[in-house]
């Protein structure tokens, strides 16, 4: 009997493997990967289980008539270059950054490398809903490999969008937390989370319990809450200082508050500079109303002279 219990035993993994293999084929007949996303209308992004989505990497598809390239970090923009003699600007941020509804070649991250010239190059790493927590986590983990000289985020109108929530007007999924409580959650398992999130099994029932909770959920909270804004802040900070490179914060184009309190208290951080965008466009008379696709998107004129104002201010600063 103990002979017969042990050879059991020494075949288990492979029945486990085979009933794996079963059901995850089962589950790729019955549903398309499209199935697996919950919000169908955007399709251009993928989940990643610490930045929550980014672009599909190193693809170009289309939405709403706009082409969006992708490199393999899932950022719109080309593949990185190794790092050379020239200054890199990294630019952190949400749709406005990534260009959400302009053609690449008119996005302010490329009206900037223009500008910039010859011994600069600039680095998109904007993504459609993200907040600043997500960009925290990006520079985190993606920092050393990207090696900017200058940081330059653009963040504020995302942090205060409501999770416990599924939004079919974005690629939010449901998001039964703050960013920072998802994200310190999942960071010990993240190697296990990018393996198991090529199964199409997984993905449905993911989608089955998260769709479940957020019908039950109770009054939702704010996706990024202000003491989590200043810790990224203050955190994307402590990073670019022990890294050698500036970190700027820009106050987005659409915001009519003239800096909220907690971008004033992160610009003034040590080694931090300000870039106050609305105040710019006063001052120079311009229309900010004009430069907005919807009054939040940068259209393609708001996209050039963004992305001159920031040019100016480095050439500025020195």
């Amino acid at each position: 009997m103990s002979r017969l219990f042990r050879r059991f035993w020494g075949l288990f993994p492979l029945f486990f493997l085979l009933l794996l293999v079963a059901v995850e084929g089962g589950a790729r007949q019955r549903w398309s990967a499209g199935d697996s996303y919950f919000v169908s209308k955007n399709t251009i992004y993928r989940p990643d289980p610490l930045l929550f989505w980014t672009l599909h990497p190193n693809q170009t598809q289309t939405l709403e008539g706009t082409d969006y390239r992708s490199n393999s970090l899932g950022m719109r923009d080309t593949e990185p270059p190794a790092k050379t003699t020239r200054k890199r600007v990294l630019l952190l941020g949400e749709s406005s950054t990534m260009g959400v509804g302009v053609a690449q070649e008119q996005i302010y991250a490329s009206i900037l490398g223009k500008e910039l010239g010859e011994g600069w190059e600039v680095l998109n790493a904007g993504i459609g809903a993200w907040t600043l927590w997500q960009s925290w986590v990006r520079l985190a983990w993606d920092g050393e490999r990207l090696a900017p000289d200058v940081v330059m985020a653009y963040h504020q109108a995302n942090d205060y969008l409501p999770a416990g929530q599924i939004d079919r007007n974005n690629p939010l999924y449901f998001l039964p937390g703050t960013d920072r409580q998802i994200y310190e959650s999942r960071r010990s398992w993240a190697a296990v989370l990018r393996i198991l999130d090529y199964s199409r099994a997984w993905r449905m029932v993911v989608k089955s319990w998260t769709q479940k909770q957020s019908l039950e959920a109770s009054t939702p909270t704010l996706r990024v809450p202000d003491p989590d804004r200043r810790l990224a802040w203050q955190s994307m900070a402590r990073w670019c200082g022990e890294h050698g490179a500036q970190l700027w914060v820009v106050v987005p184009l659409y915001d009519s508050n003239h800096i909220d309190p907690v971008l004033r208290a992160a610009a003034a951080l040590p080694g931090v500079r300000l870039v106050d965008l609305p105040t710019l466009a006063e001052e120079q008379g311009q229309n900010r109303k004009s430069l907005l696709l919807d009054g939040v998107h940068p259209n393609a004129d708001g996209h050039g002279w963004i992305g001159k104002m920031l040019a100016q201010t480095l050439h500025d600063a020195g």
